[in-house]
């Protein structure tokens, strides 16, 4: 069979493979390789050309990358001005064949420099249009830069999706934001809070409609109990992450008196590095997935949270700080539906330098009487780099936990996660052992997509 003609293939068919190729990975840059994916394919020939013109949707996705390296341009500012001009042109080229479509934006700034305010103007004067939008500034970009940054996030009507980030100590973009009009807004992630914006974000949002927030508090927030307050106004949120950067974690806490905050529709929580006494305050009856990084004495939050939720909790990533055996039991005897369970170390610390003891309660010895997770169907664990004197005993108790676990499921399986190097003298029937347990398939990539589903975009 010879190959279709591309006049001979309907235009909605060639719509569909246009919008496959079309990602966030195709966009316009300056001082990068510009991926004009769009632009490419116009030109191409003539019936390429006719379909992207007449279709507007095609336009709707865009991702801009700026930067400025002299070097890249051999330190001339002539041609930096030259670019410059281009990028707002092929902006402005973007934006008209758009049309009247939803737009889905990405903007990073790598530099803040003169070109930027003219390419946010033509990017805000599109804001009833806005479907999903990111704004992303890097380290390089400074408070100083940041303060001429006057655009109003506000009349959104389409807005689904807001991304604000900065990644420097910033907490200017959270001044002008407004959303009292985008009452379609189901994902909001936003970094460097501070307590006053975050009232007044919070007093225009339409907390009903929001399904997945993200914010990055600052721990001052935190302790101030509107914070919880104004999470019990997402009654339909399903994802929720939090991180806190950069804080004195054990100071973190809330003068609350209150009863736990109840988010029904929760799904999935995400409680980072700083964040585990938060934990004392949520009730998620409906949780299927939970991360969190407990630290020294949070342990025992972690299991009165899931007695108090009770939640069909299936996926379980428990990033070990100096949570203890007994609490660990604790937490396990709450999730009898816990299909899969991440148990990885994070720091180097007197607590794990001890044998862990949970092997022996998470060994099935008799299938009859009661079994401590019975669903357990993936375990992901890497053994801390640490003083080998109990290893050998750990790694047989381990052993033999798992292979029990094979024979009472023969779903279940092991995946070791990390590279523990042996000594010489580890015997080597205990290593062989070990590997033999261990499934065959990349222990990486499988906590790599845990990883990804727990990430804080």
């Amino acid at each position: 069979m010879g190959s279709a003609k591309l006049c001979s293939i309907p235009e909605d068919i060639l719509i569909r493979i246009l919008l496959c190729g079309i990602t966030n990975e195709f966009g316009l840059g300056l001082g990068f390789t510009a991926m004009a994916f769009l632009l490419n394919i116009s030109h191409t020939n003539q019936a390429l050309r006719r379909l992207a013109l007449s279709t507007p949707c095609l336009w709707s996705t865009l991702s801009i990358s700026i930067s400025q390296y002299k070097s890249f341009y051999g330190g001339r500012d002539s041609q930096l001005k030259s670019n410059n001009i281009g990028l707002l042109s092929l902006f402005w080229l973007w934006i008209e064949r758009s049309g009247d479509s939803l737009l889905k934006y990405k903007i990073i700034v790598y530099t803040y420099m003169q070109a930027i305010d003219d390419i946010f103007s033509l990017f805000f004067r599109e804001k009833n249009h806005w479907r999903s939008v990111s704004i992303l500034f890097t380290m390089k970009v400074t408070d100083v830069q940041l303060l001429g940054f006057g655009f109003r996030l506000s009349d959104m009507p389409n807005l689904q999706s807001l991304e604000l980030v900065s990644c420097g100590k910033s907490v200017l973009l959270g001044k002008n934001i407004d959303l009292s009009k985008s009452a379609q807004l189901q994902f909001l992630r936003w970094n460097r809070a501070d307590v006053a914006h975050w009232r007044t974000v919070m007093e225009t949002i339409h907390a009903r409609q929001l399904t997945e927030l993200q914010p990055e508090i600052f721990a001052k927030n935190i302790v101030d109990p509107y914070f919880l307050t104004s999470l019990g106004m997402f009654t339909n949120l399903k994802r929720f992450k939090i991180y806190v950067p950069n804080v004195s974690r054990s100071k973190i806490d809330i003068a609350w008196s209150g009863p736990p905050v109840l988010l029904p529709s929760l799904t999935l929580l995400v409680l980072t590095d700083g964040c585990g006494k938060l934990i004392k305050y949520l009730t998620t009856p409906s949780l299927v997935s939970l991360s969190i990084c407990a630290r020294r004495n949070e342990g025992r939050f972690v299991s009165s949270y899931l007695r108090r939720s009770s939640p069909p909790l299936e996926v379980m990533q428990l990033t070990k700080n100096y949570i203890g055996t007994d609490d660990l039991l604790l937490i396990l005897q709450e999730v009898p539906n816990l299909k899969i369970f991440s148990f990885i170390h994070q720091d180097i610390c007197d607590a794990i330098k001890r044998i862990s003891d949970i092997w022996s309660f998470l060994s099935v010895e008799d299938p009859s009487k009661d079994v401590l997770v019975p669903k357990l169907t993936e375990l992901i664990y890497d053994l801390p780099d640490r003083l080998e004197n109990d290893i050998v005993k750990e790694v047989t108790l381990l052993t033999e936990a798992v292979e029990s676990r094979k024979r009472y499921s023969e779903h279940f399986r092991f995946y070791l996660h990390g590279a523990f190097k042996f000594s010489e003298d580890f015997p080597h029937h205990i290593k062989d052992l070990l590997y033999s347990t261990i499934e065959k398939s990349d222990a990486y990539q499988r906590h790599r997509s845990l990883t990804e589903l727990f990430r804080i975009v």
